[in-house]
């Protein structure tokens, strides 16, 4: 590579590399324009991961004469969001640190619309067409080491204050077989 050449691989020049679904995606894709000059619209979203992409959709949805323009400073989905591993969780295991930093109605609205967000996302995938192998089958929070079992106890216990009981203690056998590894000792499920 010449000196001052841009490499694909390492778009924001920091180091990183593309992981390989995105690359793969990528291939053979030009990158929009860079954004010159004004714009007016009467939203701007800053981020194109997932947050800022579903909160445009979800604008346009509610308001189609809304003019949104989002703005990403590499390729959507090319920060975080690209990197997390395909996980859509909930905020259910969030719920003391969702009160503490706004009250418990807060708190229960933001955990209720994220454990709907995830239904919603796998909904919107099926209505597109879009390939994204979504599975709505809940997830594990798993302890592999002493240390960690019970990690979810104090949040358990909050929510079932709360009125709410997302979680399912699970016994160490079917934590073990629903992991595929006895490296995990003890869990629940939501």
């Amino acid at each position: 590579m010449a000196h001052g050449e841009a490499d694909s691989s390492d778009p924001a020049g920091d180091g990183r590399a593309r992981n390989l679904w995105l690359e793969e995606a990528l291939e053979g894709e030009e990158d929009a324009p860079a954004l010159e000059g004004d714009a007016h619209a009467d939203i701007c979203i800053v981020g194109g991961g997932f947050t800022g992409l579903w909160t445009a959709l979800r604008l346009k949805e509610h308001d189609p004469s809304l003019d949104v323009v989002l703005i990403e400073a590499d390729v959507c989905g090319g920060g975080p969001s690209g990197r997390n591993g395909g996980l859509v969780l909930s905020w259910w295991a969030k719920i003391q640190a969702l009160e503490q930093l706004c009250g418990t109605e807060e708190a229960l609205r933001l955990a209720r619309a994220s454990a709907a967000g995830v239904a919603d996302i796998g909904a919107f995938c099926a209505k597109h067409g879009i390939a994204a192998d979504f599975r709505h089958e809940g997830w594990l929070w798993t302890a592999t080491s002493p240390a960690q079992i019970g990690a979810w106890n104090d949040s358990i216990t909050r929510l079932e204050e709360l009125g709410e009981e997302p979680f399912v203690t699970l016994e160490p056998e079917e934590v073990v077989r629903r992991a595929s590894s006895p490296a995990h000792l003890a869990g629940v499920f939501e």
